[in-house]
């Protein structure tokens, strides 16, 4: 019998297997449209955690090894209940560059520095959930998931002065591509 190496997901490594886990089963979800229509009923990630899609993705990570106590796994059903929302998958951009892009024809981010500042001022991934739902649908479900499930993993409270806080990239790569007023 072979052992498995207990180990995080979504480490800063994107050669990690637990990306390509993330994304074979998104793939797969663009095809099963009622657990896709599930996971985007879900108002929050206790919802989220009702769904078999859920759980679907839960069993893929902890099968290759991967180490989801009740924090993680409460992580990751807020980033699956957001994948659901994601129409197309953006690879070559940050999500908080796409936010901070203009939309098309218009000298305005597509996330508003007010909205952007309010996501980076929110601590409870309860409260963090429906914010990223919206965001997402301001940038036409078009979103980078691996950058995604690598800040959901890393998203802390601000009190707890975190030196690797994905907060302040984000809003170094906003502020590096939204218009100035």
């Amino acid at each position: 019998m072979q052992t498995l190496t207990s180990h995080f997901p979504f480490p800063y490594e994107l050669q990690d297997r637990s990306y390509t886990i993330l994304l074979d089963w998104w793939r797969e979800l663009e095809a099963a449209k009622g657990e896709r229509a599930d996971l985007k009923r879900a108002d929050s990630p206790m919802r989220v955690a009702f769904s078999p899609a859920y759980h679907d993705l839960l069993h893929r990570l902890q099968e290759a090894g991967y180490r989801l106590g009740t924090d993680g796994r409460e992580r990751l059903a807020v980033l699956a209940g957001l994948a659901a929302h994601i129409k197309q998958l953006i690879n070559d951009m940050p999500f908080a560059r796409q936010m901070g892009s203009p939309t098309p024809g218009s000298q305005k981010a597509k996330v508003s520095e007010l909205r952007f500042r309010r996501l980076l001022a929110t601590d409870a991934l309860g409260e963090l959930y429906p914010l990223l739902r919206r965001v997402i649908g301001l940038v036409d479900g078009e979103a980078n998931l691996v950058d995604l499930a690598r800040v959901i993993f890393r998203w802390r409270p601000i009190a707890e002065q975190n030196p690797y806080d994905p907060r302040r990239d984000w809003a170094y790569e906003y502020y590096a591509t939204a218009p100035r007023s």
